[in-house]
């Protein structure tokens, strides 16, 4: 991928490539599932698309194909920060002068 990020790929390139986003995502399913007893929705979703774009990956450039993997990741966590702060009850936790209040700290 760093040698040659427009190049061709190869299907054990897209492999080698996806495999560490599809692993965490996979593993932080395992997890969900045996700490709180569900999925969420949105990692199974990321797991699901990342398997089903797999073999449109390997006509993309090597470039484009990790950006694809991060961007999963980061949609997950985006999504995971969203739901967590609307559950404590704070669209945007910073926004009122930090996280204390959070944490039963605060005002």
């Amino acid at each position: 991928m760093l040698k040659a990020p427009g190049g061709k790929m190869s299907a054990g390139n897209v492999v080698a490539i996806l495999v560490g986003p599809l692993l965490f995502l996979v593993g932080r399913l395992i997890f969900e599932a045996w700490v709180f007893g569900q999925l969420t929705k949105y990692c199974l979703t990321a797991v699901v698309g990342c398997l089903i774009l797999s073999p449109v990956a390997a006509q993309l450039p090597p470039l484009a194909v990790g950006l694809l993997g991060a961007a999963t990741i980061t949609a997950v966590a985006a999504f995971d920060l969203t739901i967590r702060a609307r559950v404590m009850g704070a669209v945007n936790p910073t926004a009122a002068g930090g996280a204390s209040h959070l944490y039963g700290r605060g005002r």
